[in-house]
């Protein structure tokens, strides 16, 4: 640093650099840390179904399915599952969608169960669905 006198006799101070490295060094840091601490955040998109009688008793062994109607008539078929011993089964989801979801008992050889209802995925949450299958 030094110090300059200009012919109003103002003293002006001049900070001169005799090494710019350091300063590159800090802002290629600066650069590194902003791309690597990106604001972006992972969100979820979680369902769990959950599938009963008209009693309201649940139903285990349903065959559960997410389907979506296309104008075409064309169906777009998600991942299925199978109920648990508690009626309940859980799906994830890659993105916010508005589903059809369908449940059918496996078991053909007695009354067929059946029962569907819509289901709308919300962001960073677990939407519970119930289903009462006729």
């Amino acid at each position: 640093m030094y110090i300059h006198i200009n012919k109003t006799n103002k003293i002006i101070e001049f900070m001169k650099f005799k090494n710019p490295f350091p300063i590159f060094i800090l802002i290629t840091i600066l650069f590194i840390t902003s791309i690597f601490s990106s604001c972006e955040v992972e969100h979820f998109y979680d369902a769990e179904i959950t599938v009963i009688s008209s009693e309201g008793i649940p139903l285990s062994s349903m065959n559960v399915e997410c389907v979506v109607d296309i104008n075409d008539g064309n169906l777009i078929d998600f991942p299925s599952a199978v109920t648990n011993s508690v009626g309940k089964v859980n799906f994830s989801f890659d993105n916010i969608a508005i589903l059809k979801v369908k449940a059918n008992s496996l078991d053909t050889s007695t009354f067929q169960l059946t029962g569907e209802a819509l289901l709308v995925l919300e962001e960073d949450k677990k939407v519970k669905l119930t289903i009462v299958a006729y």
